[in-house]
């Protein structure tokens, strides 16, 4: 299944 973790990162990310 897909790991919450790299979720958190990809939205950080995207909000910068």
């Amino acid at each position: 299944m897909v790991r919450p973790h790299v979720d958190q990162r990809s939205l950080l990310q995207g909000k910068l």
